[in-house]
């Protein structure tokens, strides 16, 4: 009969012609993998104890040969555990300094920046006079920007959260190409087949982990809002006050890449599940991983299931660090169209320079 752990009984009142009767309702969890087949345990009617039965269609019948295989393959599971190891062919932790102070820096020039085309349009709106164009005068009448100061600044705000997320990834492209990016391969020792196991790498909290991208493949920074205050001109191409879809601040990954979220104060990497053969080594995508907390070595923890088989396997790793000598801000020279021979101004040492 099984465990009566797997059976939940609930009587249910029933209004019959005799009156109210209780009727008993069970329920029966669903099976899991390596559970022993059922046979009967007594004998019942015509049949003797031993006989498996099948639920099929309408029916209960005494289990047929590729049921009674099925069940077989159903306990024989019970044996079966994920039997992959996860081991480390290169990489490093890259130890930065912070850098969370010039990326604030920077978009806090840039907001003081467009925020301040709203009272520089409302004092070109007062003193405002005849334009010798009037035709193209009327047509930006025709077209004003429509967009109200609270609407222009949510604009303001998305366009710095993306150009933030664009600074971080150019960093990590940086990182990963000064650096050493983790490369991991997963193995299959033993003989079975397994499906589609996955490999989760967690990670402490204080370690920024990116796909690596390619070295030459450029950042997608977003683009500027329109200035506030613009008309539209549509004859001469385009609607550059109508900014409602922004680009990506960042190149998305391929759908097999790495998904990566930050959980419970940890760093997830949930890799794209794989098909092993019995002794398989395939390569997982590389990862660029930094932190700005000084360590001569970091604890990873990884975990991989199957689909396939039950339970899962979960061993540590240990990530060696690797101190980078990395400026945020020489990295984002090139987004600011500054040359390497552009002279430094001489009230600070900063360099003009114009959001991209």
């Amino acid at each position: 009969m099984g465990e009566f752990s797997r059976y939940q009984f609930t009587y249910v009142p029933v209004d019959t012609d005799e009156g109210k009767r209780h009727v008993m309702l069970v329920d029966v969890s669903p099976p899991r993998w390596g559970d022993l087949i059922h046979p009967l345990h007594k004998e019942y009617e015509s049949f003797r104890p031993g006989v498996v039965f099948h639920r099929y269609a309408g029916k209960t019948e005494p289990a047929r040969p590729a049921e009674i295989y099925a069940l077989t393959e159903r306990a024989r599971r019970a044996t079966k555990r994920v039997n992959v190891d996860v081991t480390m062919t290169s990489g490093a932790v890259a130890v930065l300094d912070p850098t969370e102070r010039v990326r604030r820096t920077v978009t806090d020039f840039l907001r003081e920046d467009m925020v301040g085309q709203i009272a520089a349009a409302d004092e070109k709106k007062k003193a405002a006079a005849p334009h010798p164009s009037g035709y193209f005068r009327s047509l930006q009448v025709l077209w004003p920007d429509s967009r109200s100061p609270e609407a222009f600044r949510h604009e303001v705000d998305e366009y710095l959260r993306d150009f933030d997320l664009a600074m971080q990834h150019a960093l990590a492209q940086a990182v990963g190409t000064a650096g050493t990016p983790l490369a991991l391969t997963l193995t299959n020792p033993g003989e079975d087949n397994l499906t589609k196991v996955q490999v989760v790498l967690s990670l402490p909290g204080t370690v920024s982990a990116h796909v690596t991208a390619d070295a030459e493949d450029e950042v997608d920074w977003p683009h500027q809002p329109a200035e506030y205050g613009s008309g539209t001109i549509p004859v001469l191409g385009g609607y550059p006050g109508r900014l409602g879809i922004q680009p990506a601040a960042y190149q998305l990954p391929s759908l097999n890449s790495p998904d990566i979220e930050q959980q419970d104060g940890r760093t997830l990497i949930r890799y794209a599940p794989v098909n092993l053969r019995p002794h398989e080594t395939v390569a997982l995508d590389p990862i660029t991983v930094y932190s700005s907390q000084e360590a001569d070595s970091f604890v990873f923890e990884w975990r991989a299931t199957a689909t396939n088989v039950s339970s899962k396997v979960q061993r540590s790793l240990t990530i060696p660090a690797q101190r980078l000598e990395l400026d945020l801000r020489d990295v984002l020279r090139p987004a600011f169209g500054i040359d390497d021979d552009a002279e430094q101004e001489e009230d600070g040492g900063e360099r003009a320079c114009s959001a991209p």
